[in-house]
């Protein structure tokens, strides 16, 4: 049993350190079926994630912001890894999509980091709904824009809509865990705040990096075959 913040934030950092290699192997692994900058945009996600939290496991300066300092840069890249996978194969890459999709996603982590340092409850409501709102804009390129992007290509289509069903998920359960955690509201322990911002960064980035790379493996062998 894990009595202590800093233990889980170093089983969580291990995990991540571990996914990355796991991400390198794959890369090896599945090198003909899978485009070499998917393999590189989940490794950087888990990396970058690993690396930032370690913030909290040694009580830096910076481990109060070691969430944002993690979303700004993993976020949209989990955000690009998404759309690249409804533009697959790459061979047209509608970065007039991309482009909003990334600095929205990185404005909503902004948001989020100010809500945070607000000196009072009127400026967090503020920032927070702000954010959320934001966050629709992000539901709409994804359910939207690039969601019609991905019916173009008919093998791609249905595994693209799993991962936007994936992705409503985890980003739906972020903000929540947020107002009712210490970043928030402090509904509950910082202990519990921690345990929610390590088993849904899992989620969305080792093992959304996992399902990723699967059903884009799975397009190209389907596609040998015919």
């Amino acid at each position: 049993m894990f009595n202590t913040i800093a233990s889980l934030n170093s089983v969580y950092v291990a995990t991540l350190s571990a996914s990355a290699l796991l991400f390198l192997y794959l890369r090896t692994l599945w090198a003909k079926k899978v485009p070499e900058i998917f393999f590189w945009i989940h490794f950087i996600i888990v990396s970058w994630s690993a690396l930032m939290y370690l913030n909290l496991v040694f009580s830096s300066p910076l481990a109060p912001f070691t969430y944002y300092m993690d979303w700004i840069v993993s976020t949209p890249l989990i955000m690009l890894a998404l759309a690249f996978t409804a533009m697959y194969p790459l061979a047209k890459i509608e970065w007039s999509v991309i482009f909003p999709l990334l600095t929205i996603q990185a404005m909503v982590v902004i948001t989020g980091a100010l809500a945070q340092i607000s000196n009072n409850p009127a400026g967090m409501l503020w920032f927070f709904s702000i954010g959320n709102v934001l966050m629709g804009i992000i539901f709409y390129l994804v359910f939207g824009p690039i969601m019609n992007i991905a019916k173009s290509n008919k093998e791609i289509f249905p595994k693209y809509k799993i991962l936007a069903k994936l992705f409503a998920a985890f980003w739906v359960s972020y903000p929540i865990a947020w107002i009712i955690g210490t970043p928030g509201y402090g509904l509950i322990s910082p202990y519990m705040t921690n345990i929610l911002f390590i088993v849904l960064p899992i989620l969305c980035k080792p093992v959304f990096g996992i399902v990723d790379l699967y059903l884009i493996k799975t397009i190209k062998e389907t596609s040998q075959k015919k």
